[in-house]
């Protein structure tokens, strides 16, 4: 289930990262009362993707929830002034309250997408054991064995018992 999970995020990721170099995209998160409002996000432009937080002015007003926004990218959203930014990697902070993290794109694909290729390799390297007759545990030569592994014990599909592939 993990890993249909990383495979779904590791596909939004690509499409994401193709489209941040004709638009950007930004998903808000809006929180407050009384004239304080606080906007959390993800901002996806130009190849890098950034996450952060900043206190809202009270001249710009909305109310509590979700938001989708999405414009021409034209690489102006993620700021230019940084304590660091190199290579795709950035952190951003002004006021002491308001902060913006950014790494590149190939990093998150890479990232979700270990997963899903170890649990293919691994589903490839145990159909692999199996046509060629050895245990899918431990890898012992089953060929000759009826019900059980006799070097782990794990219990012999019945299409593997006794067959004489190699």
């Amino acid at each position: 289930m993990l890993s249909a999970l990383s495979l779904v995020l590791c596909v939004a990721m690509v499409v994401a990262w193709v489209r941040s170099y004709w638009r950007t995209d930004c998903v808000t998160y809006v929180a407050g009362n009384q004239g304080r409002y606080v906007s959390t996000g993800v901002l996806c432009e130009m190849g890098a993707i950034a996450t952060g937080s900043s206190a809202l002015p009270s001249r710009i007003s909305r109310a509590n929830g979700l938001y989708w926004e999405t414009g021409t990218a034209k690489g102006s959203e993620l700021p230019s002034e940084s304590w660091w930014n190199r290579r795709g990697f950035s952190l951003h902070a002004w006021d002491g309250q308001d902060w913006l993290v950014g790494v590149p794109c190939w990093l998150v694909v890479i990232s979700t997408g270990v997963l899903p290729a170890v649990r293919l390799w691994l589903c490839r390297q145990n159909r692999l054991a199996r046509r060629r007759g050895l245990c899918p545990t431990c890898g012992y030569d089953l060929r000759a064995s009826k019900d059980r592994c006799p070097e782990c014990g794990t219990p012999i599909p019945a299409q593997t018992a006794g067959s004489g592939k190699a």
